[in-house]
């Protein structure tokens, strides 16, 4: 079933201006995912539609253990560095 099944991630960096609490970050989060569709022609007309979107995203790495994501800048490739996946 998943032998032609296509995916991609990306890993972005993100600088964060105030403190976000873990229960707050999939809203800001898709926000931010929503205003850039809308700026894109293509992406505003998929957006619009009432159909699967194909794409899911999660919230910062590494997760925070009080659950509170401090004022700073959380990197895909950092995380990857701490894990071991460089």
């Amino acid at each position: 079933m998943f032998d032609s099944l296509k995916f991609f991630e990306l890993g972005m960096g993100v600088l964060l201006k105030n403190d976000i609490h873990f229960r707050d970050s999939f809203e800001i989060i898709s926000k931010v995912i929503n205003k850039t569709m809308f700026s894109d022609t293509e992406l505003s007309k998929l957006h619009k539609e009432n159909r699967f979107k194909y794409y899911v995203f999660d919230s910062f790495l590494p997760i925070q253990k009080d659950g509170i994501y401090k004022k700073a800048i959380f990197t895909h490739s950092e995380y990857a560095r701490l894990m071991g996946n460089s």
